[in-house]
């Protein structure tokens, strides 16, 4: 079998919020986790317990990026909090090693449930980080 070094890593990716041009300064993206309810029955005298799968759901995911004086999460997430239904759709993007994107996913009718800015710290010299959490009714893959 041939050894290839046609893969994609987790290193080179871009995030695109509500339609937007990709926007800069991410450095993560938390996991895409999808959950099946299992369905449990029993017909009549059967010993067995049959299954099935049920209703789809995904879990949260957090985005964090280098904070650079754009309010837009914080503006996104009071938008929430004032009750206005605000939902964007983010599309994440996976590049190969030359740059071309070559799987995409679109998280849609997404809505912030957390934003949280950089805890402080006078005497070290790391980036402050921006984190948002939000939650999405879907995934498409593009």
């Amino acid at each position: 079998m041939p050894i290839s070094d046609d893969y994609l890593g987790s290193h080179r990716f871009f995030v695109s919020l509500g339609g937007a041009a990709p926007a800069d300064g991410f450095t993560s993206v938390g996991a895409l986790v999808q959950n099946n309810e299992t369905i449990s029955w029993k017909h009549g005298m059967d010993p067995h317990v049959r299954k099935a799968p049920g209703r789809l759901s995904w879990e949260d995911i957090t985005l964090e990026r280098v904070y650079n004086d754009n309010d837009a999460f914080a503006l996104w997430r009071q938008s929430i909090i004032d009750g206005k239904s605000d939902r964007r759709d983010i599309v994440i993007e996976f590049k190969d090693l030359a740059g071309t994107t070559r799987r995409g996913y679109t998280l849609s009718q997404c809505f912030p449930t957390r934003w949280e800015l950089p805890a402080l710290d006078a005497n070290g010299s790391n980036s402050a980080m921006e984190k948002i959490t939000v939650a999405f009714e879907s995934v498409i893959a593009n």
